[in-house]
């Protein structure tokens, strides 16, 4: 602190000292002038006409050099900035936006092989440590863990939105990192807890994923009815053409999330990725929701984290997250028989406690604060 308070004083001084210096030069200039033009005149060396011109062109010539300085720190702040835009434009991306591999008649097998993860944002906290899991082609496995277990960072992996700091992640058995980013973005489908929707219409809204030129009207009904979204759009007086505001903000949760639903079935994904896409919806709409995505999850490799077990309790494989780590992995009723296990307490307390469609977040929260998770 006494450093920066040392610096601040001495940029203050040297700023005022300028300043001082600047004035006294330039008025004391003025000055001059007017003396030695009074002088003349006096002296009838001039006239006093000549006098006034040269009076008025130095005031005028004054003030535009005073109008300069001014935007001197202006024009400083501007350098600066222009140095770090252009240090952003000119970095280069560690995961570039296209380039790679493209995998001929994708299947979906999906292999995490021992591998790590740390956000760059947060270099001391390990959010994946050593996971391993085979995702075989159509099979659908859950995530079940708290906030902080690494569920969503997943996802973010698959996605490749992060590259893994240590082990692999396979699909069809290439490594992700020499796959083109573009070609899994076009191959894998992911609906959110919140869809991003577009202030545009309706129908390109769902068309978003493969563009508006590449699909037909009837594709994007075909979609809308299997999303259960057709019938409150035909109730809408421009029908698909209807505008949305920005991010939806026309539309209800379980509107949006039917509309988002609808984009993916239009792209017709290998892998489709859930995350938490019923968390926030009421009880009707979640049924619509869970219908969509089951309509959605047929015949597709599926990645779901869900916190309400009602949602992934008939999934080939719910993995178990706990502070990154895989403890507990198997179909929902193996998982009940396990003695004392993280999935059965889980699923106890919150049939005992809780409402059915309470997150289980919050009981998973509490399980860590009691120390009740043995790793």
């Amino acid at each position: 602190m006494a450093i920066v308070n040392r610096y601040g004083f001495f940029k203050a001084l040297s700023f005022g000292v300028a300043f001082l210096s600047v004035t006294f030069i330039v008025w004391g200039t003025v000055s001059l002038g007017l003396w030695y033009g009074g002088y003349n005149v006096v002296d009838g060396l001039t006239t006093l006409g000549d006098y006034f011109k040269v009076c008025g062109l130095m005031i005028m010539t004054v003030m535009s050099l005073i109008q300069t300085f001014a935007i001197f720190p202006e024009f400083t702040k501007s350098i600066l900035s222009e140095a770090v835009l252009l240090k952003v434009i000119k970095r280069k991306p560690e995961i570039p936006f296209k380039g790679g591999k493209s995998i001929e008649n994708l299947k979906g097998n999906i292999s995490f092989r021992n591998v790590d993860f740390i956000y760059p944002a947060r270099p001391n906290t390990t959010v994946l440590k050593d996971f391993s899991l085979d995702i075989k082609q159509g099979q659908s496995v859950a995530l079940v863990g708290p906030s902080g277990s690494g569920k969503s960072t997943i996802v973010g992996l698959v996605e490749k939105f992060y590259n893994p700091n240590a082990g692999q992640i396979l699909i069809d058995g290439v490594d992700i990192l020499e796959i083109d980013p573009m070609f899994i973005h076009h191959k894998i489908g992911i609906v959110t807890q919140e869809p991003v929707l577009f202030a545009a219409s309706i129908k390109e809204n769902i068309a978003y994923a493969v563009g508006l030129e590449n699909v037909t009207h009837e594709q994007i009904v075909n979609a809308a009815k299997l999303a259960n979204c057709h019938n409150f759009i035909m109730d809408l007086p421009d029908e698909y053409d209807t505008l949305l505001g920005e991010k939806g903000v026309s539309m209800s949760g379980g509107q949006k999330q039917r509309i988002a639903i609808a984009r993916a079935l239009i792209q017709n994904p290998i892998v489709l990725l859930l995350d938490e896409a019923t968390s926030a919806l009421d009880t009707e709409s979640e049924a619509l929701v869970q219908e969509a995505l089951d309509n959605l999850m047929k015949g597709r490799t599926t990645i779901c984290i869900a916190h309400r077990l009602s949602t992934i309790k008939n999934s080939d494989v719910i993995c178990v997250l706990v502070k990154g780590k895989l403890v507990e992995k198997g179909k929902h009723d193996d998982l009940l028989e396990i003695e004392n296990g993280v999935y059965r307490k889980l699923a106890e307390k919150q049939m005992a406690f809780k409402p059915k469609r309470e997150d289980a977040e919050e009981t998973l929260d509490i399980m860590e604060e009691n120390d009740e998770i043995d790793l």
